[in-house]
């Protein structure tokens, strides 16, 4: 996935995963807005090593739900109970799968770094 860029990740907050105008790419749909998904699931794992972990603190992968009264908008809350440390690499791993037809139709891999929020 080019051009994404390096997002933060805040270590003892709840996290919004807000996908919007999932499009299918496939030669039969051609971009318009997908209605055909059946599972998109979100996965925190540490980044830099071989086995991608999943990070403690959830039950993985934690399912995103289809937004009422919209066509390719979806959500879910990880909550606060992540454990991170500060300055290390993760990646949110989004799975965008049709099982009735047995394919993925999308696979982002987002690099996060954790940091702590502080007052000032």
């Amino acid at each position: 996935m080019s051009g994404v860029q390096l997002q933060t990740i805040y270590d003892g907050n709840s996290i919004l995963v807000d996908l919007r105008e999932l499009k299918d790419d496939s030669v039969q749909s051609a971009g318009v807005l997908s209605s055909d998904v059946t599972s998109v699931v979100a996965t925190i794992v540490q980044s830099g090593n071989s086995v991608n972990a999943a990070v403690p603190g959830s039950t993985w992968p934690v399912a995103l739900t289809q937004v009422d009264s919209t066509t390719g908008q979806w959500q879910a809350v990880i909550t606060a109970s992540l454990t991170l440390t500060e300055g290390e690499r993760y990646q949110a791993v989004i799975d965008v799968r049709n099982s009735d037809l047995g394919r993925r139709i999308a696979l982002w891999r987002v690099p996060l770094v954790a940091k702590t929020r502080e007052r000032t």
